[in-house]
């Protein structure tokens, strides 16, 4: 999703992109959210082309189920599902994979298509190597509790990635 930063801290943005998602109260997503849903959509419909039936059944149950014959048509629905998304193309310009946004797109990219501010904050991203205990709670719903024992052990023996905040 961000290419040179720290896992620990993908997968906290991950999380808090996804209990975003989640919230009853919506909000604007941040250009980092943003980011992370095109990313993701990204993931997924490169899943859906590549044929690894493994990782096809895997995505398919959940967090969000997919049925059966939508699997035949994951990557262009999921194409699609990115081109109606409903924020700027500057997530699709951060993206790697930036090939299948318009040529519209090319006055952005030439521009740089973010701010100074939206920059620094993405910059920060960079150095990022700690991550909020709240990275626990915020995978809910998207982690099965197996996959959630496996995060909590890791962080036990890389504590030091893991910054607590006082009660």
């Amino acid at each position: 999703m961000f290419v040179g930063t720290a896992p620990q801290v993908q997968m906290e943005l991950l999380f808090q992109t996804w209990q975003t998602l989640r919230s009853e109260t919506p909000r604007p997503l941040t250009i980092q959210e943003q980011v992370i849903c095109f990313g993701i959509t990204s993931e997924l419909a490169h899943t859906g082309v590549s044929e690894d039936k493994r990782m096809i059944r895997r995505a398919a149950r959940g967090p969000v189920r997919v049925d059966a014959g939508d699997i035949v048509w994951l990557a262009s629905r999921v194409r699609t599902l990115q081109m109606l998304l409903p924020f700027a193309p500057q997530a699709a310009v951060l993206q790697m994979e930036s090939s299948i946004a318009t040529d519209d797109l090319n006055p952005i990219r030439t521009a740089g298509g973010i701010d100074q501010q939206t920059f620094t904050s993405l910059l920060k991203l960079l150095g990022n190597w700690t991550i909020n205990e709240s990275l626990f709670a915020n995978a809910e719903g998207l982690l099965d509790s197996a996959e959630l024992e496996i995060l909590q052990i890791f962080f036990e023996e890389h504590s030091h990635l893991l910054v607590t905040t006082a009660s």
